[in-house]
Formats: C-alpha cells, sequence, structure tokens
C-alpha cells in the first residue's frame, strides 16, 4: 500500500501537507550595512538582513535574529548596541 501525500500551495504563502499547516520560508536579503565603533573604540561593521517581517544583523561571525519588535533602521541600531555593543552607528543601505 502507497501514502500519497496532496501538497498545495495557498495564497497565504502555507504549504498544506495532509492535515498539517507548514509556514513557507521566507528569502532572506542584505538590505545595508551599520558602521560604528566598538567600546574599545575599533571599527565594526554590522551587516542588515530582511527576512519576511523580521530583521538579522550579524557581525563578524555572529548572527543574531531581532526581537519582533524592531520595525524600523533605528530598531536595528538599537539591537546592534545591545547586542554587539556597536556605538554611534550609521546606517548605509545598499
Amino acid at each position: 500500500m502507497s501514502l500519497y501525500i496532496l501538497v498545495r500551495f495557498s495564497f497565504a504563502g502555507r504549504v498544506t501537507a495532509g492535515r498539517r499547516n507548514y509556514l513557507a520560508r521566507s528569502k532572506e536579503k542584505r538590505i545595508g550595512y551599520l558602521r560604528g565603533k566598538t567600546s574599545d573604540g575599533a571599527v565594526a561593521v554590522v551587516s542588515v538582513s530582511k527576512v519576511g517581517r523580521d530583521f538579522r544583523i550579524g557581525c563578524g561571525i555572529k548572527d543574531h535574529l531581532c526581537h519582533p519588535s524592531v520595525r524600523d533602521i533605528e530598531g536595528v541600531r538599537r539591537e546592534a548596541l545591545l547586542v554587539f555593543d556597536v556605538r554611534d552607528a550609521i546606517y548605509q543601505s545598499i
């Protein structure tokens, strides 16, 4: 006996397989950089990406998904200050 699974794509981006609903993943798009200084005075570059409605920031080899309440670049700057200790950050779009 073989098992057939019907997979449908709806307009909301949900993938339906049998009775389960899964959200389709959004592509990550790099939107710019934050350039600032760390607490010891070194220059830091933080990459800013948009994943669906959320923001993802990265500095060096570290990566961080921002809190869902972050919805604009000012929120991303605050998050970079809290996570990577990057001060006086200036945003540069791509």
